[in-house]
């Protein structure tokens, strides 16, 4: 029997940090403590008891592992623009590194600055 799998996530303001848990094997993670992606416990992810998570069913494990294990080794380090928590999840599960939290920051900055610019032209 394969191992379960969830993704996994807890509150860091102003997002979620996320990371993905492999039963037996531990949290896969991109934080700035790390400073890249790697393997941490689900007691050092969940120090604060405040996790949650979402099995994800229907995976190859072997392609997850590989891609996870050409992640660590390009040890790209982390950014919260460019190469976060959930980048490394995504492209762990998917192969593509992306971010919808990131592109949704990005979205309400960019409606507060019209919002602010608009407001001191009335």
């Amino acid at each position: 029997m394969y191992p379960r799998v969830w993704i996994v996530e807890k509150p860091k303001f102003p997002v979620k940090h996320v990371g993905l848990y492999i039963e037996d094997r531990g949290v896969f993670e991109n934080s700035p403590e790390l400073g890249r992606a790697g393997w941490t416990t689900w007691a050092a992810f969940n120090r604060n008891n405040d996790a949650t998570g979402k099995e994800v069913q229907g995976l190859d494990l072997g392609v997850v592992y590989s891609r996870i294990e050409r992640i660590m080794r390009a040890g790209k380090p982390y950014s919260a623009i460019s190469f976060n928590c959930e980048h490394a999840v995504n492209e762990a599960l998917a192969g593509q590194p992306e971010s919808g939290q990131l592109q949704g920051v990005v979205a309400l900055a960019v409606l507060a600055i019209a919002i602010g610019v608009l407001a001191t032209k009335a």
